[in-house]
């Protein structure tokens, strides 16, 4: 992994899932929305399976800043998906 970033939404697009629906979309939008920060932080845990530790080393952070910045990455991702069920 390099610091370049990786989109998270296009790796999401680009899953098993050869329909494309209402529901991908959405969470797409949602994760655009996020902060480069925060994308990075869930691309690490989840795309990539990286532990805390490994997500430390790679950003040069403590284990206690990824921790609780993937905390606050899921919070704001929840947020954006609270109020865009809400619209709809």
């Amino acid at each position: 992994y390099t610091r370049a970033v990786f989109p998270l939404e296009e790796s999401i697009l680009k899953s098993e899932h050869s329909e494309i629906d209402s529901d991908y979309i959405f969470l797409t939008d949602c994760i655009s929305r996020l902060s480069e920060t925060d994308k990075e932080i869930l691309y690490l845990r989840v795309n990539l399976g990286f532990s805390f530790k490994e997500i430390a080393k790679t950003l040069s952070i403590s284990v206690a800043a990824a921790r609780q910045r993937h905390r606050y990455a899921k919070n704001n991702l929840k947020k954006l998906l609270a109020k865009g069920e809400k619209s709809l």
